[in-house]
Parts: C-alpha cells; sequence; structure tokens
C-alpha cells in the first residue's frame, strides 16, 4: 500500500485535485494493492472507479493528467511482468 501511495503521491495532492479525483486515484491503488497490477485498464470504466463520474470527466480540464496516471500503472504492470496492449 505504502509503495502504491508513493507512486500515485502527485495525484494525491488535495490542493491540486478535488475529492473525486483523490477518490479515483485511491480506488486505483486499492485494485493495485489487491491484484498486484492493472492488466485491463478498461476496468477504469467500471465501478468503483467511475462512482463520481468516468475518468474523462474528472480529468476533463488537464487530459495530460490522465495520460501520466495511465503511466504510472503502466510501469506498475512493467515491473509486474505484465505487456498491456
Amino acid at each position: 500500500m505504502n509503495v502504491a501511495k508513493t507512486l500515485f503521491s502527485e495525484f494525491l495532492d488535495d490542493k491540486k485535485y478535488n475529492a473525486n479525483q483523490i477518490y479515483f486515484i485511491n480506488q486505483i491503488i486499492e485494485y493495485i494493492v489487491e491484484n498486484g497490477f492493472m492488466e485491463d485498464m478498461s476496468v477504469l470504466k467500471s465501478a468503483p472507479f467511475n462512482s463520481y463520474g468516468s475518468y474523462s470527466e474528472l480529468y476533463k480540464n488537464d487530459k495530460n493528467v490522465f495520460y501520466a496516471i495511465k503511466n504510472v500503472i503502466t510501469g506498475i504492470n512493467e515491473r509486474a511482468g505484465i505487456k498491456v496492449a
């Protein structure tokens, strides 16, 4: 959990991100802690990730933030030996 929180720490800043965005990141962290990786990123389109809106709604003001989140997930997957297309 601590490693995952460290990897996503820049997205947990409550001065930069709202509560719904932080909830989204915490759900990603919980998923990765439970599963070890996120092989299929399409899970981000379903509950509990979309409880407060889709990721495109949550990060509509800055799409680069979502791409940065995906890069962290990809890095975790690569460390786990998972290749995601």
